[in-house]
């Protein structure tokens, strides 16, 4: 005997009856706007209670609505917290339904750092910076909350210094290591693949990550963020991160900050200030003329909507209906002579390091897609000529932090840490006869200089903030049919609807945002002799190795490209549960082939 309910209302009323906790659910399908959900009755609940022996609900999934609250989670808060809180914007709802329960877009830079063993950083030092942080930037004790207005992201922030800092320590995780290279790479593999229980619950708050070695005689130690994108983008995060550490140099200069935070009760009284979305500090269009506004939508369909192609990549080879998203990252750290020809050789083309690693992809996936079709070897072909050329589809990243600037003289407009960026669609065209004609250098170069005009045209458009504008709604219709999950164990099945051609991060050399080596300023710390460090600045900590793990989007693909200490590192994350390893990492060696025989060769 079986229920079935349709609709939200439907599923709340059997909620509300008291009905659903007596089941557990034993599978999910997603059929079209629909995610049909099987429950069974459990065992024990079988001889005390008649009811259906299983019950199906059939939910209609709207875009970007959020599914109903669990109120059944207590808050966390207490009377001693000040809180605030907004509604989601679309580029943070956008993140968030990427996410999709799983952890979709969410990364976890890790750094790791060497200091004197005669000047030990101490749990209460990373406790009290945290707690610094804390209140210099709101969005670090972010959490989303499902309100009936819709979803809301709540910032929170203690009223006395002692609950401050234990708020700050419940979001660490403190741990000795014996050896730091299987300690990162235990963190790697723990964030990675299906484990539920690394994914963040967007009801709670970061976790940190604090590290350090058995015995303390070696001075080593590992810090890293779990967050979400709708948080922080990659820049704020190494940001955050080399704040953290100028904190640690100086543990009394970090103390004096929180002491001076409390010390009236003034600033603890106030309600967190939240940062604005960038869409509120967007220029409103209809202050324009109808002719610039019908000029800025022309430039639209000119430079952005060309990307409505058909599109190449690698054709993924899973099921038609994925059971799940695992999360698979690999990387390629490139010597510093190799990252020397790489640099060169972008130097000598006129190209920046992202639209050359861009065009390599491009032409690795047109590579594999020829060989695959003259082979049959596969039956999802990733390789679709039209009009004459292969087109190759990347979504990009414009950080609009420079732009929202020069919109006003206010240097406070936009908070120094906040997400900061839009998205768009990238398309490179390569004609059959020039991949067929040329060599493949020539074939790579010609795609990053044409990489390179297409940003170009966006960047330097007199219609730059209409294009932005215009590009909020089709970005949000990327994932329209994912709804906010509220919860870790329904994510909504997304099957691959295009061959794989990963998204494209190009961070830049990480030095100019984190050095190698951080020092507290000169007589900066005057009581710094207190905690056992050097009368002339304080402790120094030296920063070995920096790194980003990060999860995919399910049947999708993460690159990020970075270059710390004069390495650089190239990195894929992808969803093998509907491409598997063998074509993924087969995908990504031939990318890394390429950008090395192209750069000794330029």
């Amino acid at each position: 005997m079986s229920v079935c309910a349709f609709g939200h209302k439907a599923q709340m009323q059997i909620e509300r009856a008291g009905i659903m906790p007596a089941y557990s659910k034993i599978s999910s399908r997603k059929l079209g706007r629909c995610c049909l959900a099987v429950y069974e009755l459990h065992p024990r609940r079988r001889r005390k209670v008649n009811p259906p022996l299983a019950v199906a609900v059939m939910t209609v999934i709207p875009p970007s609505v959020p599914k109903p609250p669990d109120n059944t989670q207590p808050d966390p808060l207490t009377e001693q917290d000040t809180t605030s809180s907004r509604l989601l914007s679309s580029s943070e709802r956008f993140f968030v339904a990427w996410r999709n329960g799983v952890g979709g877009g969410d990364a976890l830079p890790l750094i790791t750092l060497d200091c004197s063993p005669a000047t030990p950083i101490s749990d209460a030092n990373a406790i009290v910076a945290w707690a610094v942080l804390r209140l210099r930037h709101p969005m670090l004790t972010s959490r989303i909350r499902f309100a009936t207005s819709g979803a809301e992201i709540v910032c929170s922030s203690a009223r006395t210094q002692p609950r401050a800092i234990a708020l700050a320590e419940e979001c660490i995780e403190f741990a000795l290591f014996d050896d730091r290279d299987d300690a990162v790479e235990a963190l790697r593999a723990q964030f990675g693949g299906r484990n539920p229980q690394c994914t963040t619950d967007i009801r709670a708050e970061m976790r940190v990550i604090w590290y350090k070695d058995t015995t303390g005689e070696r001075g080593q130690y590992i810090f890293g963020m779990q967050t979400m994108h709708h948080q922080l983008d990659g820049r704020r995060r190494i940001e955050v991160m080399r704040q953290f550490v100028e904190l640690l140099t100086a543990p009394r200069r970090a103390q004096a900050e929180l002491d001076a935070h409390f010390a009236d009760g003034t600033s603890a009284a106030l309600p967190p200030k939240i940062p604005r979305p960038v869409e509120d500090i967007f220029p409103d269009l209809n202050t324009f003329d109808a002719e610039e506004r019908r000029k800025g939508r022309e430039a639209f369909d000119k430079i952005i909507r060309k990307a409505d192609v058909l599109p190449c990549g690698l054709a993924y080879d899973g099921p038609e209906i994925p059971s799940g998203t695992d999360h698979r990252c690999i990387r390629r750290a490139f010597s510093e002579l190799d990252t020397a020809l790489i640099l060169r050789a972008c130097k000598v083309h006129g190209v920046i390091v992202t639209q050359f690693f861009l065009a390599s992809w491009a032409v690795a996936a047109i590579e594999i897609g020829h060989e695959e079709t003259k082979d049959g070897v596969h039956k999802r072909p990733g390789l679709s000529l039209q009009n004459g050329s292969y087109h190759c589809n990347n979504l990009l990243a414009v950080d609009l932090a420079p732009f929202i600037k020069a919109l006003s003289r206010n240097s406070d407009i936009v908070p120094n840490i906040s997400l900061q960026l839009a998205l768009y669609i990238s398309t490179i065209s390569i004609s059959h006869a020039a991949f067929t004609q040329l060599d493949r250098s020539a074939v790579v170069w010609y795609a990053a200089r044409r990489a390179k005009a297409d940003h170009a045209a966006l960047l330097q458009s007199p219609y730059f903030w209409h294009l932005i504008i215009h590009l909020q709604a089709p970005m949000q219709d990327e994932f329209s049919d994912m709804a906010f999950s509220n919860s870790q164990e329904d994510p909504v099945v997304v099957p691959p609807l295009h061959p794989l051609m990963p998204a494209v991060s190009g961070i830049g050399d990480v030095s100019t945002l984190l050095p190698s080596s951080i020092s507290a300023s000169s007589g900066a710390d005057p009581d710094c002799a207190l905690d056992g460090l050097s009368e002339s600045g304080g402790r120094t900590i030296r920063i070995a190795d920096m790194m980003i793990c990060a999860r995919s989007p399910p049947a999708y693909g993460v690159s990020h490209v970075w270059t710390f200490n004069g390495k650089m590192t190239l990195q894929l994350t992808y969803d093998c549960a509907s491409f598997s390893p063998a074509r993924g990492d087969k995908f990504f060696g031939r990318v890394a082939d390429i950008v090395l025989q192209v750069a000794a060769q330029p």
